[in-house]
C-alpha cells in the first residue's frame, strides 16, 4: 500500500524530516512546512486505518438500530390495535 511506502521511507529518514532541519539544511523556504504537511498527512493516514473499522461497525449498529426501532413501532401499532378490539 502507498500508505505503508511512504511511512517506511518517513521512519528511514525521520530526522531529516523536522520542519526546523528541513528549513536550516535546504535552501527552500517551503521544505520545513512540506516536512510538516507529508508528517501530518502520514498521521491522518493513520488515523483513517484505525477508524475505519469503528466507522464500519457504527454502520452496522446503526441499521440495527433501525431496525429495531421499526420493529418497537410496529409492536406498539399492533398492541393499540388489540386495545381497541378489547
Amino acid at each position: 500500500m502507498l500508505h505503508e511506502s511512504a511511512r517506511e521511507q518517513y521512519a528511514q529518514a525521520a530526522a531529516a524530516w523536522s520542519g526546523a532541519l528541513c528549513c536550516k539544511i535546504m535552501s527552500a523556504a517551503h521544505a520545513g512546512p512540506m516536512a510538516v504537511w507529508v508528517t501530518a498527512n502520514l498521521a491522518y493516514a493513520g488515523v483513517l486505518k484505525q477508524v475505519a473499522p469503528l466507522e464500519a461497525q457504527l454502520a452496522a449498529l446503526t441499521d440495527s438500530l433501525n431496525e429495531s426501532q421499526a420493529r418497537l413501532t410496529q409492536c406498539q401499532q399492533d398492541l393499540t390495535q388489540l386495545d381497541e378490539q378489547v
